[in-house]
């Protein structure tokens, strides 16, 4: 069990008391330091005791975002050290959060294959320290979690099981939660509003869902340390949207503000040209040149479509697999439509799948070397950065 009110208690002299089979471990800090010690320091015929130490070690480097960032149980155990910066300092004087955050990591390391009841997880603690601390629990621990939360952060892990517990005044109802309107519904009973979630770090926005797949796959290929709802999220305009946005912030009321939705604004837009020296539409003009004043990222495809970024003999591949052998692609011109297709023995023209062959190429490695591909992968990726502040 742990339950809402941790803290790393002054060390006891009772180091590991053999668990009461009737009653649940308590995980609330209290003799950790000296549970660490042990970790850190095992006797000769228990040097495997230090792969959990570990792992919370990286832990603490990722919610500080510090790689050489370091922990330390001291002589007198007395205290938890942090080594960072050229810096030792107690754990306590990193802030509330990082020192409630490494409770519950170690918490969960510390207990193997268990069931951990947790309390109220995201007490003093930020929504990226939140998902943070889910994606610890999902791929670096063993246990099976139940979490009673208050948190609409933590609705959105892929992982997690909800149920929305209610209270008629007589008895508990407890209703497992499958959909989004339900879930929605858990955010109102819990008080949100959507005002509520100001900002994501870095937004870019994209005409639909296939360029979503197309660039969480080239980020990842040039910095896999990006993780999208944390450091980034991608949103949809729809092309025939695009002329009633605008990255500035306006006065007139028929303009859509990205800039009010959030300061770093980047978006990806289709050229649609059908030749080399065909001009770009007024309206992409017009984005392009107030983007780029306002600091955000504008990127015009150089090719017709985002699909043109794409080899062609991959998109073949892809069409064959999705749409059958027969399959051939129309044209493998940078400036063509590249997900129209025939059939071997037909001449009718076919729209492929976009969805369904954006899942295929992005099964696939990146080949970032295509037309301007990599210099405009890199761009965004460098704004992801500066708006995450990460160096």
């Amino acid at each position: 069990m742990v339950p809402a009110i941790r803290k790393i208690d002054a060390p006891t002299d009772q180091l590991d008391e053999p668990p009461d089979t009737d009653q649940p471990q308590d995980f609330s800090g209290s003799n950790l330091i000296q549970k660490l010690a042990r970790l850190q320091n095992p006797d000769h015929s228990e040097q495997d005791l230090k792969e959990p130490f570990t792992r919370i070690v990286e832990f603490l480097r990722d919610v500080t975002g510090n790689p050489k960032a370091s922990l330390e149980v001291p002589y007198d155990r007395d205290k938890l050290l942090v080594h960072m910066d050229g810096k030792t300092l107690p754990l306590a004087s990193l802030g509330t959060g990082i020192h409630e955050v490494i409770i519950l990591a170690a918490a969960a390391t510390l207990a193997e294959d268990h069931v951990l009841c947790i309390e109220e997880p995201e007490i003093h603690l930020h929504p990226i320290l939140q998902r943070k601390l889910l994606a610890y629990f999902a791929t670096h621990t063993t246990n099976q979690y139940m979490i009673a939360t208050h948190s609409a952060h933590l609705l959105d892990a892929p992982q997690a099981a909800i149920f929305h517990v209610t209270h008629d005044g007589s008895s508990s109802l407890v209703t497992p939660v499958h959909t989004s309107p339900d879930r929605s519904s858990i955010c109102v009973d819990l008080g949100y509003r959507a005002s509520d979630i100001i900002q994501t770090n870095c937004i870019i926005w994209v005409e639909g869902p296939s360029d979503r797949i197309y660039l969480r796959h080239w980020i990842n290929a040039l910095d896999d340390s990006l993780v999208e709802g944390i450091h980034y999220s991608i949103m949809f305009y729809g092309r025939l949207l695009l002329s009633h946005i605008s990255p500035k912030d306006p006065e007139v009321d028929e303009f859509i503000s990205l800039r009010r939705l959030n300061r770093y604004v980047s978006i990806v837009i289709d050229s649609d040209k059908d030749a080399p020296k065909k001009a770009l539409s007024a309206t992409k003009v017009r984005i392009r040149k107030e983007l780029r004043q306002s600091g955000g990222v504008c990127w015009v495809t150089k090719g017709r479509e985002i699909e043109n970024y794409i080899h062609p003999s991959v998109i073949e591949k892809a069409l064959k697999e999705i749409h059958g052998k027969g399959a051939r692609p129309v044209t493998k011109d940078m400036y063509g439509h590249m997900l129209q297709y025939r059939m071997w023995h037909k001449e009718k023209v076919r729209g492929a799948n976009k969805i369904r062959i954006a899942r295929s190429v992005a099964a696939q490695p990146a080949n970032l070397d295509v037309s301007d591909l990599r210099k405009k992968v890199t761009e965004l990726v460098k704004f992801i950065r500066k708006a995450n502040q990460l160096t």
